[in-house]
């Protein structure tokens, strides 16, 4: 365990995330994997076209990483999912930040607009300020959300 552990983080270092994230999802440190995805999903959240106009593929790869990542391990395990609540309330409020941002950049107002009010981030009415104030403090972990905090403020 300790051997994978040092080849992932010296694969990290290389900037090897696919295989970092493999490494860790090998000897089960889902936390360690949900931190990394979190890290660098929040160094990508807005898109930067390229010059042809599409979503770089870096970008685009790390997206469906994450994805991935979330779908097999995390939605599948509610227990897993529990057990890391708060980096994985930031991964999920990432990746739906990523969708509503990718919408914008297409000019696709109207879907971005319906699914930032789905996503209950932001309140559609000044009387919900307080109520989504609340929740969000109520749910924050200092610690988790590091990115999320450093986009967003």
């Amino acid at each position: 365990r300790a051997l994978i552990r040092c080849t992932a983080e010296i694969a990290m270092q290389r900037g090897d995330l696919d295989s970092a994230i493999k490494l860790y999802v090998r000897v089960e440190d889902f936390r360690q994997v949900v931190r990394l995805l979190n890290r660098e999903l929040g160094k990508h959240l807005l898109p930067s076209l390229s010059q042809d106009g599409q979503m770089p593929p870096p970008r685009d790869k790390l997206k469906q990483l994450a994805n991935n990542f979330c779908h097999q391990h995390l939605k599948e395990h509610a227990n897993r999912r529990e057990a890391l609540r708060h980096e994985a309330t930031t991964l999920e409020s990432l990746l739906n930040l990523m969708t509503f941002f990718d919408l914008c950049y297409q000019r696709k107002w109207e879907k971005a607009i319906r699914h930032l009010h789905q996503l209950e981030l932001l309140p559609s009415e000044p009387r919900e300020l307080v109520s989504f104030s609340s929740r969000y403090s109520a749910n924050r972990n200092p610690n988790s959300d590091e990115a999320l905090r450093r986009n967003l403020h």
